[in-house]
């Protein structure tokens, strides 16, 4: 009986109307489709799908195919059961959704990007202008120092951080000073171990080590402090009593980070050149006065001052990136779990592309 239904199955175009009878399903929108692919469509304006008796998805789409190749479609008036009209408008839903969903194109995701961008380095900007004009400042306005937590910060970012860079350091110096010396040796340029360790350690792996490492430990602290500052509104307090955030938390960190710093890679430097040394007068036979000799001779004043000021580079990145993460923090604990690890990472991407334009500039 299904089946007989199924061949009565016909559509008709009469003047305006076109008018579909029977059941329309998979097996039957074929010769339809056939039907209206040589019918003229140009005058209709009513669809009659009142003699439907059956209809499934294959039928709903046939139907919106039909639709489509009516001129003003907005403007055409179907007319439709109660099973019809409820398997159309959940196509027409689906496409909709559909088409809701859809990415938007290349270029206008690319403007979003970019203007996500330029929204970020503004941002960033305005808060690497503040924090250096509020420090700087602050040396100057009695009212507004705070030298017992700038010698906190001293203690926390330096002191505490004394012991692993130094053995770090210790240690990156003696599988350098291994290395070289396990080529150079074969040349008799035993000597050279001590130019290779020292200009390598006074260039690059002293202050970049050290920042790496004041990176993981104080960047993420700093990260973590503004960020919970901010969650519990302790931010929005301080404002209300009249106290810039940014002066009384950042800028503190920022005297210390800069006191602090020139230290540590000194004392990175230091240590580096121990360890080679420990492997200069065991492996290669060099007494400890022609290696230091010779490492000293291998790096003048100008690069050690480039050094420390390249260390000064660093540990500003670092406060900063820190301070604006902490500060754009969003949530709860999450958020300032997500802010710490991205001013982490940001704060060592930083630290790389920095050093490396300063080692393009020991080639002018």
């Amino acid at each position: 009986m299904n089946g007989g239904v199924e061949r009565a199955a016909e559509i008709t175009v009469v003047q305006e109307t076109v008018t579909v009878t029977g059941a329309v399903t998979r097996d039957t929108v074929l010769p339809m489709f056939r039907a209206i692919g040589k019918a003229d469509l140009s005058r209709v304006k009513t669809i009659n799908l009142e003699r439907v008796t059956t209809i499934d998805s294959a039928g709903t789409a046939f139907i919106d195919v039909m639709m489509d190749r009516v001129p003003g479609r907005d403007a055409c008036r179907v007319i439709a059961g109660g099973e019809v009209s409820e398997m159309l408008a959940a196509l027409h839903a689906d496409a909709g959704g559909a088409r809701r969903r859809r990415r938007p194109r290349l270029l206008v995701r690319a403007r979003k990007k970019a203007s996500s961008a330029f929204s970020i380095l503004y941002a960033y900007l305005q808060l690497s202008a503040d924090v250096f004009v509020l420090a700087f400042f602050g040396f100057f306005r009695k009212m507004k120092k705070r030298p017992g937590a700038t010698w906190e910060q001293c203690v926390r970012i330096g002191v505490e951080s004394v012991m692993i860079i130094g053995l770090l350091s210790f240690v990156i110096g003696l599988i350098l000073a291994l290395q070289s010396a396990a080529q150079l040796r074969q040349f008799g340029a035993n000597i050279f171990v001590a130019d290779l360790l020292a200009v390598s350690v006074v260039r690059e792996m002293g202050p970049m080590m050290t920042a790496i490492i004041v990176a993981g430990r104080t960047g993420s602290a700093i990260a973590a402090e503004v960020a919970t500052m901010k969650v519990t509104e302790e931010m929005e307090a301080l404002t209300v009593m009249g106290l810039d955030p940014i002066s009384f938390v950042v800028v503190p960190k920022f005297h210390a980070i800069t006191l602090v710093m020139p230290i540590l890679v000194t004392l990175s430097i230091v240590a580096a050149i121990l360890g080679g040394a420990i492997v200069a007068v065991n492996y290669l036979d060099l007494s400890p006065v022609v290696f230091f000799r010779q490492a000293f001779n291998a790096v003048g004043p100008e690069e050690f001052v480039m050094s420390i000021v390249k260390s000064l580079f660093f540990a500003w990145t670092i406060v900063i990136i820190g301070s604006f993460h902490g500060f754009r923090v969003t949530g709860g604990a999450d958020g300032v779990g997500r802010v710490t690890t991205s001013a982490v990472v940001a704060s060592i991407s930083a630290v790389i592309v920095i050093d490396v334009v300063f080692s393009m500039l020991y080639l002018f």
